[in-house]
């Protein structure tokens, strides 16, 4: 295994849930500035 994929895999779900959301978060106020059929990532 790769020192990457070791040093991913201490991030826990939750920080992980965190960043997720505020990811989200930002993907919805650039959709409501300028609409896209793209805006959001498939889960």
């Amino acid at each position: 295994m790769s020192e990457i994929a070791i040093r991913n895999r201490s991030c826990t779900a939750r920080e992980w849930g965190q960043d997720w959301g505020i990811l989200r978060f930002f993907q919805a106020k650039n959709a409501a500035l300028e609409p896209s059929p793209n805006v959001f990532w498939r889960p």
